[in-house]
């Protein structure tokens, strides 16, 4: 049974949909979660570098949730619905919105040679350097690789772009995180004029408004088939990872978090974009409502665990490898091939140096991989000009595990904090509450409060800083670092 709603007014709906799964949050304004729901679907086995998944899938994974939560709540009513999905994922669809080919997820990398293309035209117009995960190089790929599915598409979508039009049965809305990776123009708040040059029309790409922005309503064909309101409205949605950063109450300048699911994003608030070419592969969102978000994602996530511990108790496996003080074990958790971020080689492989003493000491080696990964970004960050104030908050599937938090903040040399809601879901569920741009970051910081703080530990910061030393000289080795002088 769902919780009865306080007095305090406001029910929205917050829908997150990832990799592996959707999941769908039922909140109220005072941040209490009412119901929620989720549906996971299995990995497909694809190559090094494909990455894909059928939409429709998603929908019915969505529109199951839905339906469970409708039916939790009662005669509750709910005000507003948004999204978050994840970034960079490429959908292509019809004049019905029916997907002409399944999605190029946010990891697939096929698109090598188009970021050279697509850097080299739009880099008088816009400072963005694409790289092979972004939406628009995979669609300049399908343009040139499969001209029959490219002629058959009427609309360049991101995975929550195509959710909110499934939603609405409107025309598309976009919002301005997710149109980053399809080539936006978030300075001047335009799509560029080389997109045609690139044989992209413009007339393809979504209208751009604010993160939180009304939309409409409910399609009927939606009402009929979860049981929400035909008085339910649709707003805005933003990126997965941006949706996270919302729910952790990072949302001041100063302010950082990391969201480890099946990568790691590092997104914090500046006043100002952060520039610097040491930064490799670090960009900035347009925030929803002033300033801006450097944003920055590792291949380097939970994806590699679940590849390399298959089926395995990872609880068991964490509270086992709590008896060391450190792994054996140096590990690069790369489970693809390429990394952009912190360090830029696109034919980049992960690697585990020594012999572990068992599962759990080579299952820490994975866990301490991952937060030095996470340190060298936010070196990168700060390198940058970036402002740091306060705990590192974390998100994502990865912040459920005590030790991990507790390793994560020796390493990092800053206390760890997780919210008690640590769901993309919650993140859009703040954006439906608030139902306006501005109000997404004062109610973001009523409302989020903390559930578990790790304080670094003296002892172990001194392992930590010879074994970070011994990492960034192992990737030096590789020529993934450049040696300095």
């Amino acid at each position: 049974m769902a919780d009865s709603p306080s007095s305090d007014g406001g029910v929205a709906i917050g829908i997150d949909v990832g990799t592996q799964g959707a999941r769908v949050i039922v909140a109220e304004r005072g941040g209490r979660v009412l119901a929620s729901a989720r549906r996971t679907w299995p990995l497909q086995d694809d190559d090094e570098d494909k990455r894909e998944q059928d939409p429709e899938e998603w929908w019915r994974a969505v529109v199951s949730c839905l339906r469970e939560v409708t039916s939790l709540l009662g005669r509750v009513s709910v005000g507003a619905v948004s999204v978050a999905a994840t970034s960079g994922t490429l959908v292509l669809a019809d004049d019905r919105m029916r997907p002409v080919r399944p999605a190029m997820m946010w990891n697939d990398k096929r698109a090598k040679l188009e970021v050279d293309i697509v850097n080299n035209e739009l880099r008088e117009e816009i400072s963005t350097a694409f790289q092979p995960g972004f939406t628009l190089p995979k669609a300049l790929w399908v343009a040139r690789h499969e001209p029959e599915i490219w002629r058959a598409a009427r609309h360049v979508l991101t995975a929550g772009d195509w959710l909110l039009c499934r939603l609405t049965g409107l025309a598309p809305v976009s919002d301005f995180t997710n149109v980053f990776k399809s080539g936006y123009d978030l300075r001047n708040n335009r799509w560029p004029e080389g997109l045609d040059r690139l044989g992209l029309p413009v007339d393809r790409f979504p209208r751009v408004v604010a993160s939180g922005t009304d939309i409409g309503p409910l399609s009927p064909q939606v009402v009929a088939d979860t049981g929400l309101s035909s008085e339910t409205r649709v707003v805005a949605g933003i990126t997965d990872a941006t949706a996270a950063q919302i729910a952790s109450g990072a949302v001041s300048v100063g302010d950082w978090v990391s969201t480890i699911g099946t990568g790691l994003s590092i997104k914090g608030v500046t006043l100002e974009p952060l520039l610097a070419p040491s930064a490799v592969g670090l960009y900035n969102h347009r925030h929803w409502s002033s300033g801006w978000i450097p944003t920055a994602t590792s291949h380097c996530g939970a994806d590699s665990i679940g590849r390399r511990f298959p089926g395995e108790d990872l609880d068991d496996l964490s509270r086992s490898a709590a008896r060391y003080d450190m792994s054996s074990v140096i590990v690069l958790p790369l489970s693809t091939v390429g990394e952009y971020f912190p360090f830029r080689v696109p034919e980049a492989r992960g690697f585990e140096i020594g012999n572990p003493r068992d599962r759990a000491d080579l299952f820490r080696g994975y866990l301490e991989g991952i937060a030095f990964v996470e340190r060298m970004a936010m070196n990168a960050m700060t390198a940058a000009g970036a402002e740091v104030d306060g705990p590192q908050r974390t998100m994502g599937g990865g912040a459920a595990n005590p030790e991990w938090l507790r390793i994560r903040a020796s390493v990092l040399r800053r206390p760890v904090t997780r919210p008690r809601e640590t769901s993309s879901a919650f993140g859009a569920a703040i954006i439906a509450l608030a139902g306006d741009p501005v109000a997404i970051s004062p109610l973001a910081r009523e409302i989020v409060t903390d559930d578990a703080v790790a304080d670094p530990s003296p002892r172990s910061i001194e392992l930590y800083e010879e074994r970070f030393a011994s990492f960034q000289e192992a990737l030096t080795e590789r020529g993934y670092l450049e040696r300095e002088p």
